[in-house]
């Protein structure tokens, strides 16, 4: 296989700069070299454009025979503007994006994408975000005149990995950028299944900035708050999910009825903060909204539960102390199973030891399979090391022993009642 070149003349009078040369080149109507294509598929306009030379691209796009290059794609599917764009260069994006007739520019080069999905915009933004501070500059313009030139959906443009201008911008935490895009209200999805708007929501909860928060969330109706992606998730449960305290506190004072709307398993905001330990979120929840200790899951399961389940020993004591918690504690879900059944089902020694400990935990309550929590944690404690070392059980004489892997002695459950043996 033989791959393209570009003369090596042409070449370097390109990357020199050299406007003589391509002058020379130009008087000759029946030369085709200025038409030549480089390994990778650049023309001499992305070679120029590369390479910073604006009054070499100016002469380029004065010759007749050289128009059809603007629209030219490289081996990447980038067009002069795109490598213009990526390498900051205001000056020669400028002139690009006026070398266009009005209606090439609404439909054509600014919706352009290269392979990877990006669009010139993109490749502004992903320099910017990557490069030093020093030089962040040159790309922030690029991307504002792109951003105030362009039709208002080039924001929304998702490329290959979902990520359209205006979540990159979110994600990024730059609100002057985000502040400038005519954010609407649309639920057009990504290819990830959120809406755009709602994948930039998601993408200023990434650096934890409030400000871009509040810019993209009051361009929108309130009802935006609630709406839910394809997995049924909403800003709040997001928000919940990464402890995001201050943007948990922001989107409930926008809509407290975003507390109440589930995802398609029936997890609540609520819920995803108990399964990820998250106890500050836990609290605001509890606080502002008290009766969301009775919400529960798909599966029947209060946050006890699901906090057990998933072995988050910090949220566990927490609800453990709250009085007004006490509901929960023996509480059954669709399984018959107890938040102590499914701490040992999920072999939790800590956790097991809080209850067992706890005088308000019944011991005897039976599951659906008819099994306490401590014969699951008697099925268990041979298959995992730690969880024998912890809950070493047996039946005798009705009573339930467990030895201290401290060494201090063993408790005696009997009748349902802990008390130091030994």
């Amino acid at each position: 296989m033989m791959a393209t070149n570009m003369n090596p003349g042409l070449y370097k009078a390109l990357k020199n700069g050299d406007i003589t040369f391509i002058q020379k080149r130009a008087r000759d109507i029946e030369c085709s070299l200025l038409l030549d294509r480089s390994p990778n598929s650049n023309t001499i306009l992305h070679v120029a454009a590369s390479s910073g030379h604006y009054h070499l691209v100016k002469e380029i796009l004065s010759i007749q025979q050289c128009q059809q290059l603007v629209t030219a794609k490289n081996s990447t599917g980038n067009l002069a503007l795109h490598v213009a764009a990526s390498a900051g260069n205001l000056s020669i994006v400028r002139l690009l994006v006026s070398s266009y007739h009005y209606q090439q520019l609404k439909s054509g080069p600014l919706r352009e994408t290269n392979k990877e999905g990006n669009t010139p915009l993109h490749m502004a933004l992903i320099n910017k975000y990557q490069d030093e501070m020093a030089v962040k500059t040159k790309y922030n313009e690029v991307a504002k005149f792109l951003v105030n030139t362009a039709d208002p959906e080039v924001s929304y443009y998702p490329n290959i990995e979902g990520k359209s201008p205006l979540y990159m911008a979110a994600e990024a935490g730059d609100a002057e950028l985000v502040n400038i895009m005519k954010i609407k209200a649309t639920h057009h999805p990504d290819v990830n299944g959120k809406s755009i708007v709602q994948a930039a929501i998601y993408g200023a909860f990434t650096t934890k900035n409030i400000d871009v928060l509040d810019i993209v969330l009051r361009k929108l109706p309130n009802d935006f708050i609630k709406a839910r992606d394809d997995k049924g998730i909403t800003p709040l449960y997001y928000a919940a999910s990464i402890g995001y305290l201050d943007g948990v506190r922001y989107l409930l004072q926008k809509s407290s009825d975003c507390a109440y709307v589930s995802d398609q398993d029936g997890y609540f905001p609520v819920h995803i903060a108990s399964k990820k330990g998250h106890v500050p979120v836990i609290q605001v929840f509890l606080e502002e909204y008290p009766d969301s200790s009775e919400l529960l899951n798909g599966e029947g399961q209060n946050i006890l539960h699901v906090a057990a389940r998933n072995g988050k020993s910090n949220a566990v004591a927490y609800m453990l102390k709250k009085c007004d918690l006490q509901m929960l504690i023996n509480e059954k879900d669709n399984d018959g199973n107890t938040p102590l059944h499914l701490a040992s089902k999920g072999r939790h020694p800590k956790i097991v030891n809080m209850f067992t400990w706890n005088k308000r935990v019944s011991l005897k309550l039976l599951n659906n399979e008819g099994k306490t929590a401590l014969d699951i944690a008697e099925n268990y404690s041979g298959k995992n090391p730690s969880f024998r070392q912890v809950c070493r059980s047996w039946r005798g004489g009705g009573s339930w022993v467990c030895r201290s892997r401290h060494g201090g002695g063993s408790w005696v459950l009997d009748g349902g009642v802990g008390h130091r043996s030994g």
